[in-house]
């Protein structure tokens, strides 16, 4: 959510969790603003009906829905997000009006004083696309190994709003054919990490991400290392990735500014010592 003029432009998506995965895949936009201009509604709290903006995105879709997740959806679920029955190589287009849902409140709303912490362990287990440092279309990795979720969220009584969310793991990678399931390939080793933060108030509104995968050994060709960096604020966005394939990855080691991770491990213990790290990029 983020003040634009006197009002807020919020977001939202229906989804679904890829099974066997921390993934989600996006199903629809126009359900979720269904769905959230239902719920305001019924609330009580509009001062005028509904209305619509002018188109402020694109149409009439955006983005698609990735054909293996579509295909193992119920029947009722792709009714509802109005897709066809099979999927097509290329997805199935997510249908976008272009046009938001312009909410006005009859008055202010109060916080609710919440401390909430939340912990978890999801258990990879799936057949998927190599994320990066691709060598081909057949490129599958048979993933498997916990990841070990955190997350915090605090709201003030004066609607101040703050929260944290940490995940690291370590997986196995083993290569695959994904057609006969064959493996075709040794087992590698993966550790991944994610840090998000959010702050919203009356004076800022801040979400910040960085994001660390790296497969190992730095010794096999199939090795390499993706980081993705994302810090917005009201009035500015600045995103970056960065993917290093196996010849950047061994490469000697650079000077570089730690930055530790706000989870159960730092930079440091992703990279290790004596590999390159490039592009660093500090968050404010």
């Amino acid at each position: 959510m983020f003040p634009v003029g006197g009002g807020t432009l919020a977001a939202a998506h229906f989804e679904v969790q890829v099974p066997g995965t921390n993934e989600h895949e996006v199903l629809s936009w126009e359900l979720a603003e269904q769905l959230v201009k239902a719920d305001i509604a019924r609330a009580g709290i509009l001062g005028a009906p509904p209305a619509s903006s002018a188109p402020i995105t694109e149409s009439p879709s955006f983005r698609t829905i990735n054909p293996l997740v579509y295909d193992g959806l119920p029947d009722g679920l792709k009714t509802l997000v109005g897709g066809p029955d099979v999927a097509g190589p290329e997805g199935v287009p997510i249908a976008n009006d272009g046009s938001a849902t312009i909410l006005t409140f009859a008055r202010g709303v109060e916080g609710e004083r919440i401390a909430a912490k939340r912990t978890f362990v999801l258990d990879f287990d799936q057949t998927i696309p190599k994320p990066f440092c691709v060598q081909g279309p057949l490129d599958y990795l048979y993933v498997q190994g916990p990841i070990h979720f955190r997350q915090q969220v605090v709201v003030s009584g004066s609607g101040n709003y703050v929260t944290h969310f940490d995940a690291v793991g370590g997986l196995d990678l083993t290569p695959v054919n994904p057609i006969t399931g064959e493996v075709v390939g040794e087992t590698m080793r993966a550790r991944v990490a994610e840090h998000d933060r959010s702050v919203v108030t009356d004076q800022t509104t801040l979400v910040s991400k960085l994001m660390l995968q790296l497969i190992l050994p730095a010794r096999d060709p199939a090795s390499g290392r993706l980081r993705g960096e994302l810090l917005a604020r009201a009035g500015s966005l600045e995103s970056r990735h960065d993917r290093q394939d196996h010849l950047r990855l061994v490469s000697p080691c650079v000077p570089r500014t730690a930055q530790r991770l706000r989870s159960d491990a730092s930079a440091s213990d992703l990279t290790g010592p004596g590999r390159c790290v490039q592009d660093e990029k500090a968050y404010g």
